[in-house]
């Protein structure tokens, strides 16, 4: 008995680098999902007195963050979690061919119930979640991935993003807000701080 030949070109991905690709995805998609948020609600959403309104903009701008989320995978069946564990997608009838971006769309809404999803792929002996099952696709080792440096300077270079987000970001609103800027007011009118830390 003769092997697939095709089977040995393709081998399947382990379940472990399925799952430490969607959670370098996830992490990824979330921090832009973040990031479009806060550029659509400005830099003083904190002192918004509108809620409702403020909730609305937020909720718009998710749809552009949630389409990004689910097309992640469109470019050659490859998203940036995938090229960095060197796996990708593909039909599974024909490893050779990229499924269209409908599957991949498809495939991808999936992860809304992303639990239900892990459970699937843990317990499945294809190796195969519920997005794959529907979309007819596999997920396979990428036999001419990047050489593994480049992937984990790719991976480094995510979390200085993520750290340079978090700075920009997140710190930038706080100190744009009304109780900050009052407090720095008083800080710096109070003639004990002052003594004290010039000393």
């Amino acid at each position: 008995m003769t092997e697939n030949p095709t089977e040995l070109t393709f081998p399947k991905s382990s379940r472990k680098r399925r799952i430490a690709s969607f959670l370098i995805d996830h992490f990824i998609m979330t921090l832009l999902m973040v990031s479009i948020v806060f550029i659509a609600i400005g830099p003083n959403f904190l002192d918004e007195n509108n809620p409702s309104k403020m909730m609305i903009t937020m909720l718009l701008a998710m749809i552009p963050g949630f389409v990004l989320y689910f097309a992640k995978d469109s470019l050659k069946g490859i998203s940036v979690g995938k090229w960095i564990m060197g796996i990708m997608v593909r039909d599974e009838n024909n490893p050779n061919e990229i499924p269209s971006f409908g599957r991949l769309l498809l495939r991808n809404v999936f992860i809304i119930i992303w639990p239900i999803e892990f459970i699937v792929l843990a317990a499945n002996d294809q190796k195969k979640r519920l997005g794959d099952k529907v979309a007819k696709t596999v997920v396979l080792k990428n036999t001419s991935k990047p050489r593994k440096p480049i992937r984990i300077a790719a991976l480094i270079g995510v979390g200085v993003i993520f750290f340079v987000f978090v700075f920009f970001f997140a710190s930038n609103p706080m100190k744009n807000t009304d109780a900050y800027k009052d407090a720095l007011s008083e800080i710096e009118q109070n003639e004990q701080i002052i003594t004290e830390t010039a000393e």
